[in-house]
């Protein structure tokens, strides 16, 4: 488990590792999703938010590999995040500045560096006659704010069809008269499109971006 401070050991036991595999593929299918030996692989979104990745041996070596990502209910607020040390002193004079002259912004940073509580956080400060479209691989954001539409990708069925991905709602995003068009985050070829929207009048959009090293 981590708390935020670092991994640590908790009392969570299991009989042995069938019983690992059997709880990540009750969890894949209270999320609609199929795990088994065709499909080893799942990465998912439970019905309380609750981000699930799960991986079966032979992928995953010597055992069921299972995390849970609990998303926050509610965003912090530019307060708090000063308060943490998250965000250094006049950063937040900075940030509201940046967000009243509606630049477009990206967010970059390492795996559990905080990308996703930044920026919900920043949109919460968006004005409420804005309108905000996120576009999501798996939907983790939570502005406070009153006119949101929530955009997430589908993989495809066992036919292999029916497969939506972030390209896709970006896509149809610009189609929905977005003030601020969003990516959760941005890895492949939706970047073309997210760049191409902000440089033809979409002001204020923004992305994720995770940092490689």
């Amino acid at each position: 488990m981590d708390r935020g401070s670092g991994l640590e050991r908790t009392t969570v036991t299991f009989v042995d590792t069938a019983a690992v595999r059997r709880l990540a593929q009750r969890l894949a299918a209270v999320a609609g999703r199929r795990l088994d030996d065709a499909r080893p692989w799942v990465d998912a979104r439970l019905p309380d938010g609750t981000r699930l990745h799960a991986v079966l041996p032979p992928v995953a070596v010597g055992s069921t590999c299972l995390s849970l990502r609990v998303v926050r209910p509610r965003a912090f607020s530019l307060a708090e995040l000063e308060a943490a040390g998250t965000v250094p002193p006049g950063g937040a004079h900075l940030l509201r500045a940046m967000l009243d002259a509606r630049l477009s912004y990206l967010i970059s940073g390492g795996t559990g560096s905080g990308k996703t509580t930044l920026l919900s956080t920043l949109l919460g400060l968006v004005g409420p006659q804005e309108r905000i479209v996120l576009a999501e691989d798996s939907a983790e954001l939570r502005p406070d704010h009153p006119h949101v539409v929530r955009l997430e990708t589908r993989p495809a069925n066992q036919e292999g069809r029916g497969q939506v991905t972030l390209r896709d709602l970006v896509r149809q995003a610009l189609r929905m008269r977005p003030d601020r068009l969003v990516v959760g985050e941005v890895r492949g070829a939706e970047v073309t499109d997210l760049l191409g929207a902000l440089n033809t009048g979409h002001e204020g959009g923004c992305g994720v971006l995770t940092e490689l090293t």
